[in-house]
């Protein structure tokens, strides 16, 4: 869990660091915009989770494709996945919006059975001013142990109903960094 922590922090300080030089671009025109957001919000996250697609706990990228749809990969402790959200009202910045999804991730806790995980996941989000993003989402569960003949046990075998996810990131765009790296070049 400590080096799941100290990866993350990494990766945001490196993001952050770089997207600093943001605060010198004044003006931009609405192509520049769109490439790097939806509604204020930038398109990419990197983000700690709980449950969701990166089993018991991990990191996840995000990336929004319109203001509607968003795709996830994530790992971490006992699984890995992917998943894919909808937001019917399109994502807004600072403020509170629903979302619903489909997830899939294989888990494999130590010492037990092997399963896939698919869940229906209802949720909420919350997309800061200052580029953090907050997540929770919970639905129902559907698992298929990867091995039918084997006895099933362990901690897999004891979640039966719903799948939740609890995830905490920091929004960035690729486009946003090339761009402020090529303006600093031009000063």
């Amino acid at each position: 869990m400590k080096i799941l922590i100290t990866v993350l922090s990494l990766l945001i300080g490196v993001c952050y660091a770089q997207d600093s030089t943001l605060v010198n671009v004044i003006e931009m025109d609405k192509e520049d915009q769109r490439r790097m957001e939806f509604a204020g919000v930038f398109k990419s996250s990197i983000s700690l989770e709980g449950g969701g697609k990166s089993g018991f706990a991990g990191l996840s990228y995000d990336l929004l494709l319109s203001r509607k749809w968003r795709i996830g990969f994530g790992g971490g402790f006992c699984g890995a996945g992917a998943d894919v959200k909808f937001y019917p009202f399109g994502v807004k910045r600072d403020k509170l919006v629903f979302n619903v999804g489909a997830r899939a991730n294989a888990f494999f806790p130590i010492n037990g059975t092997n399963y896939m995980f698919y869940s229906a996941p209802l949720g909420l989000s919350f997309f800061t001013v200052n580029r953090i993003n907050l997540e929770l989402d919970a639905g129902p569960l559907f698992k298929q142990p990867f091995n039918q003949s084997e006895t099933q046990l362990g901690i897999g075998n004891d979640i039966n109903w719903v799948w939740f996810s609890l995830k905490v990131g920091y929004r960035f765009s690729f486009y946003a960094m090339k761009r402020a790296r090529a303006l600093d070049r031009l000063d």
